[in-house]
């Protein structure tokens, strides 16, 4: 009897992984794929700048087709005269900066600019062009040049970690931690939208997560996690994280707090799925796609 049940349990471990859901939205999955078929455009993910001056990452369609896709054609819309997108986002690279040269060589991007780009200081207009350029199929790291010569203070190479929307907020230089947490920017719909935090906090990040979701939320960003939002407990099984929440996470705005907490998991954990329970039952599986 016991060899009957152990072999039940793990039959039905088998199809709850097998019938994991994608991390993306059904409905746009559906969208691309369509406009795929008929157009020939594909979509891509790039980050712009919305009017608080964060970073979002947005989803555009570019044309296989045209010259230089998809670097070149990714370029084209971080630029300052980029028109064609809406009034909520905008591109942030000077006009007269000129992309000289690019290769891609072992999932390394090097890219070439001109010495106009010398003149952008900000570091979170290089954090939203390194990851936009991060989000190609393929490509791991990202290296910056002006006239094929290396950047002073630059890294050899950009990668993941490289702060986005960057945030302080420690109080000494002891135990600093840096957590990366996805809000959400609210225009014409919801964009999830990473911000990287640096704060004295030595707890596990997945805790440090969900604390700030629900009571440090940044100005102008959204967080639909409850104050009264309580995580009972949680476990790390092989490359799985599962959560288990109270019955107050279960309302109206779920799946986009499912998809924050998960969004924020992944840029944090090595994992491949979290596994969100409700008083210890199942209630959604969300993979790193």
């Amino acid at each position: 009897m016991k060899k009957i049940w152990i072999i039940s349990f793990c039959f039905f471990l088998f199809l709850s992984f097998c019938t994991i859901p994608m991390i993306q939205n059904k409905n746009t999955l559906r969208t691309n794929v369509v406009l795929e078929d008929v157009t020939g455009f594909t979509n891509q993910m790039v980050y712009l700048m919305d009017q608080n001056q964060y970073m979002v990452e947005v989803d555009i369609f570019l044309n296989p087709t045209d010259s230089g896709y998809p670097v070149e054609s990714i370029f084209s819309y971080l630029k300052e005269n980029n028109k064609n997108m809406n009034a909520s986002f905008r591109g942030y690279i000077p006009s007269d900066v000129v992309l000289l040269n690019y290769e891609i060589v072992d999932s390394i991007l090097f890219l070439d600019f001109n010495e106009n780009f010398l003149n952008v200081k900000d570091s979170n207009k290089i954090a939203g062009l390194v990851h936009s350029f991060l989000n190609i199929k393929d490509v791991s790291k990202v290296s910056i040049q002006v006239n094929e010569k290396k950047i002073d203070d630059y890294p050899e190479y950009f990668d993941k970690n490289y702060p986005i929307n960057k945030s302080n907020h420690f109080y000494n230089r002891k135990d600093i931690q840096k957590v990366v947490i996805y809000y959400i920017d609210h225009f014409d719909k919801d964009y999830y939208l990473p911000v990287t935090k640096y704060i004295n906090d030595d707890r596990e990040k997945i805790e440090v997560i969900i604390d700030e979701l629900k009571n440090n939320i940044p100005d102008a960003l959204i967080s639909y996690l409850s104050e009264t939002t309580n995580l009972i407990n949680y476990d790390f099984e092989n490359d799985v994280l599962i959560l288990n929440f109270d019955s107050s996470i279960q309302n109206d705005k779920k799946e986009e707090i499912y998809h924050m907490i998960a969004f924020s998991v992944f840029c944090n954990y090595d994992v491949n799925s979290v596994v969100f329970q409700v008083n210890s039952k199942i209630d959604e599986i969300l993979s790193n796609s």
